[in-house]
């Protein structure tokens, strides 16, 4: 595969708006403890 192949799969614009939404809301302190709560204890 050519560097410009690989450009192309990388910046793939839906893509990449997808995965900086998950990472927007990784990124908030709060929903981090919501994440992790279903593994201290049953909810």
């Amino acid at each position: 595969m050519e560097l410009r192949d690989l450009v192309e799969k990388v910046s793939d614009e839906a893509n990449v708006k997808r995965e900086s939404g998950i990472f927007k809301a990784l990124s908030d302190p709060t929903r981090l403890k919501m994440i992790r709560l279903p593994s201290i204890r049953e909810m």
